[in-house]
This record gives structure tokens, C-alpha cells and sequence, in this order.
């Protein structure tokens, strides 16, 4: 009988099993109910309400938008945004699915928001902002989206190893996230004035900012 040569395979075995073991674990997808939370979350802290117009940036597959757009009512409006073609068809389906006709998905830009001066009540991005390479110009372009008065909620994550020195540099795995310092800083910068921070369960936190209502500011591209 011919012999089965077996370290070889014992070695794939074993490469397989580390492997799987140093594998970072997948991010758990929220419950329904915390679906329900993190949205009745915004709504407040926006002062969402019928008629209101908002923007969500890097809508991912739609939900939040949905739940905003039925709130603001058929005489409301949300514009909702994402990069890249494959996630935009997936956020235009998961709309139209929805039946939210008060929507309009847009495409996103790295620096800008690609929405027009003065048009949003408010305005809110989830675990998007640590992604901005240049916040100074994206945050000058926020400034200008919203109107006066008008809201700014970001929704992110503080890095567990400490944060990045450069925003490039705060999607990288030890310093994967943001400080809620720093994007409350980068946006009074850019001309907003602070409202307030809520915590989001250990690492998670919401800054709510607002567009001076009646002000001379005119973000960090004056300054």
C-alpha cells in the first residue's frame, strides 16, 4: 500500500485554523431594536420633524434614511449619499423598495458634500467622518450646506489604541475611529458652535454641532 505523505496537509491544517483565529471578528449588525434607538437618536438630536429637510452622508444600505424620511413626511425631503456605483445602486434600491419618495440619493465626494448652499435643516453622518482625509475642506463644505441654524450630528467611534496624528492616518487598524474632541474642535473651526456629546454604549459618541444662526463665520477656508 502506498504511503500518504501527511505533514503537508497537517501544515494546511494548521495554517487554516491560525488564520481563522487571527481574523479580526465581523462587525455585529444592530437589532431592530437598536435600529430603532440610534434612529429615534438622531431624530431628536436634528429636531427632525415634518417638513424638515436633512442630509445623510455615506448612507451605507439606506435604513437610517428611511426611518428620516418618513419622520419629515411627504412635505420633507433627505438627500442621502454614497461613494462608488455598486453602493449607490444598493442605496437606490433599497429606497425605492422602501417606497420613500421624498428621497434623493446623490453621489459623495472626498472633499465636499455635493449638496447645494443653504439646503439642508440638517444635516448627519455615522462612522463616516474618521474617513475623512481632509476634514478641514469637507467641514467647510458642511458649513455651507446647512443652513443657518441648521444642525450637524456626527455619529463615530473612539480608537482603541489612541488616536491617529494624521486624518489619513485614522482608518489604520490601531488607530481605527476618531475622538469626539478632535471632531468637535475640526467643526467650531470650520465655523460651527458646539451643542453637545452623547456617549454610545463604550467607544461610541454622538457631537452635535449648529450653524450660527445669525454670524459672520464662514468656515476655515477664511480663516
Amino acid at each position: 500500500m502506498k504511503t500518504i505523505a501527511l505533514a503537508p496537509l497537517v501544515s494546511m491544517f494548521t495554517l487554516a485554523a491560525t488564520l481563522t483565529l487571527t481574523l479580526p471578528p465581523p462587525v455585529a449588525a444592530q437589532s431592530a431594536k437598536e435600529q430603532e434607538e440610534a434612529s429615534a437618536r438622531m431624530i431628536a438630536a436634528l429636531d427632525v420633524h415634518e417638513g424638515s429637510i436633512v442630509a445623510e452622508m455615506g448612507a451605507g444600505s439606506g435604513g437610517r434614511t428611511i426611518d428620516i424620511a418618513k419622520q419629515v413626511g411627504a412635505t420633507g425631503r433627505v438627500y442621502s449619499t454614497e461613494l462608488g456605483d455598486d453602493r449607490l445602486r444598493n442605496l437606490r434600491n433599497a429606497i425605492e423598495k422602501a417606497g420613500a419618495k421624498n428621497v434623493t440619493v446623490m453621489s459623495a465626494n472626498a472633499t465636499q458634500t455635493n449638496l447645494a448652499e443653504g439646503c439642508c435643516d440638517a444635516l448627519f453622518m455615522e462612522n463616516v467622518y474618521h474617513h475623512f482625509e481632509d476634514p478641514a475642506a469637507m467641514n467647510t463644505s458642511i458649513f455651507r450646506t446647512v443652513k443657518p441654524g441648521g444642525r450637524v450630528a456626527i455619529v463615530d467611534f473612539e480608537p482603541d489604541e489612541g488616536e491617529a496624528k494624521e486624518p489619513k492616518d485614522r482608518d489604520e487598524d490601531k488607530h481605527h475611529g476618531v475622538t469626539a474632541k478632535t471632531v468637535q474642535a475640526e467643526l467650531e473651526r470650520a465655523g460651527f458652535e458646539f451643542v453637545k456629546v452623547e456617549r454610545i454604549k463604550q467607544h461610541g459618541f454622538l457631537v452635535l454641532m449648529r450653524k450660527p444662526a445669525t454670524s459672520s463665520a464662514q468656515g476655515s477656508s477664511s480663516q
